[in-house]
C-alpha cells in the first residue's frame, strides 16, 4: 500500500483480509500421502475429501516421457533406434507424496515400498 493511502478503515480491513489468508494455509501439515482415484482424483490421507484431477498440481517430473534414439550405420552393424521410457508416470491406486504449497495440493513423487525398489 502506499503512504497517501493509509486510513485506519483500510488498514483494519487489510488485516482481516492478511488474518483470512493466515487461516487457509495448512500450517498442520506440509508433506501428506495420497492415492490416485479411480477417476483420476486425489485422495490424501489427511484431507478425506478427493480432490478433482483439475484441482490438484502434478510435479512435471511425474509425467511420462519418451525418449527415442537412433544411431547410424557403422560398418556391418546396421542402424537402430532405442525407445526408453525415462520416468514412470501416475497411475490409479498409486501412493503418491503430496506437498501442500498454501492451499494447493502438489503431487511430488510416487511412494513405493523399499523392498520392491532395492
Amino acid at each position: 500500500m502506499s503512504k497517501g493511502n493509509n486510513s485506519p478503515g483500510l488498514s483494519k480491513l487489510a488485516g482481516v483480509f492478511q488474518g483470512m489468508a493466515k487461516d487457509q494455509i495448512p500450517t498442520d501439515r506440509l508433506l501428506d500421502f495420497g492415492t490416485i482415484q479411480s477417476d483420476k482424483s486425489l485422495l490424501t490421507d489427511t484431507f478425506g475429501i478427493a480432490i478433482p484431477k483439475s484441482d490438484y498440481l502434478i510435479l512435471a517430473e511425474l509425467k511420462n516421457h519418451t525418449a527415442t534414439t537412433s544411431s547410424r550405420s557403422v560398418g556391418d552393424h546396421g542402424s537402430h533406434t532405442h525407445t526408453v521410457q525415462t520416468q514412470e508416470g501416475l497411475s490409479v491406486g498409486d501412493r503418491v507424496l503430496v506437498a501442500w504449497v498454501n492451499n494447493d495440493a502438489v503431487v511430488i513423487g510416487k511412494i513405493k515400498n523399499a523392498d520392491k525398489v532395492i
